[in-house]
């Protein structure tokens, strides 16, 4: 049986275009070996064994953030994590009080 899990995800703008060169923090959760990921030219990132636990993530971009996101990691899934990077939350008609309604994780199988 796994004893550990991951995280994987996608960094996009307001827009839901990918971003690249993001870095995406882990800010709380178990002990662990990562904890920063930059992403890819696609947007993607990923942080792989975790100790299973729940942890706190949030990215960075050139000239803005994203909301904190708990992130459950579970024994043999994998954790996925769409974040949205925004300038100015406020101005973003696709946001209600700085929160994209899409920026959320679900776990599947990991593979």
């Amino acid at each position: 049986m796994k004893r550990t899990g991951s995280i994987k995800g996608i960094v996009r703008d307001a827009d839901g275009r990918p971003i690249e060169d993001v870095n995406i923090v882990i800010l709380s959760g178990p002990v662990h070996r990562d904890i920063a990921a930059i992403s890819g030219p696609d947007g993607s990132f990923g942080f792989g064994r975790l100790e299973l636990g729940d942890y706190v993530l949030q990215a960075y971009g050139s000239d803005s953030e994203s909301q904190v996101i708990s992130v459950p990691v579970v024994a043999g899934k994998i954790a996925f994590v769409e974040i949205w990077l925004v300038s100015e939350p406020k101005d973003c008609p696709n946001h209600r009080n700085g929160e994209h309604p899409n920026q959320d994780s679900d776990i599947v199988p990991e593979i």
